[in-house]
């Protein structure tokens, strides 16, 4: 594991049809790294690129 204290869940309720979003959570406080909801046609787009989303990641966890 990179982040030793880290965890991970799926919401209840049905998810988006082909597409997604990676939300960071802390306490009360949530952060959306990536989403890909309203991204696309052409699908490609509606997934994100690793490296954008460790930078957002990384942005997200210094403030």
């Amino acid at each position: 594991l990179i982040f030793e204290s880290c965890s991970d869940f799926f919401t209840a309720k049905k998810p988006r049809r082909n597409s997604f979003e990676i939300t960071l959570m802390e306490g009360d406080k949530k952060v959306v790294l990536w989403s890909g909801i309203k991204k696309g046609p052409p699908r490609k787009l509606q997934f994100p690129d690793p490296a954008e989303v460790v930078s957002a990641l990384k942005e997200a966890l210094k403030s």
